[in-house]
């Protein structure tokens, strides 16, 4: 693994400790309405920050792709917890108790089409390496999964708000 210092990898690692306090902080409160899916919510936002700023900190297209895909874990968890944890917040958790296993089907479903992205290319058509100045990217252009992924993301993030 080959390391590169970027200085994004400094704002998410800062943004990585906020969501380690944040957690720390919540944990008291966990048995409040709302409270475990709040620190679901704040794990996830943590190891997304956590992985970003890893993909950002390694220079070599294979352990890019591997942090990215650490990433898409979180990345796909967050509509759906966000959305059960203002469900729950409000009080009208209850009567979407069999919405659950529906929302977190998605997730699973981009996870497995991330991981096996390279046998089918339908999340990334191509993932490249580019350099610029002293720091190495990854460039994304997206399949039909991802942007399935993306619909259904913003429409469970929009709903969020106003199921609350």
């Amino acid at each position: 693994m080959i390391w590169q210092s970027a200085p994004q990898a400094i704002a998410l690692l800062g943004a990585a400790l906020i969501d380690a306090s944040m957690f720390w902080l919540m944990w008291r409160r966990r048995a409040v309405p709302g409270g475990q899916k709040f620190l679901w919510l704040l794990l996830a936002m943590f190891c997304w920050s956590l992985s970003s700023a890893l993909e950002w900190s390694v220079a070599d297209l294979a352990w890019k792709v591997i942090w990215r895909n650490i990433a898409y874990l979180s990345i796909t968890a967050i509509p759906a917890v966000s959305l059960l944890f203002c469900l729950e917040y409000t009080g009208q958790g209850i009567p979407y108790r069999r919405l659950y296993r529906w929302l977190l089907l998605e997730p699973l479903v981009v996870q497995v089409m991330v991981w096996t992205n390279p046998y089918h290319h339908l999340h990334y058509t191509t993932l490249e390496m580019l350099r610029y100045q002293d720091l190495s990217v990854i460039v994304a252009r997206y399949g039909a999964a991802f942007w399935v992924h993306a619909a259904y993301s913003y429409v469970v993030s929009v709903q969020s708000p106003t199921e609350s």
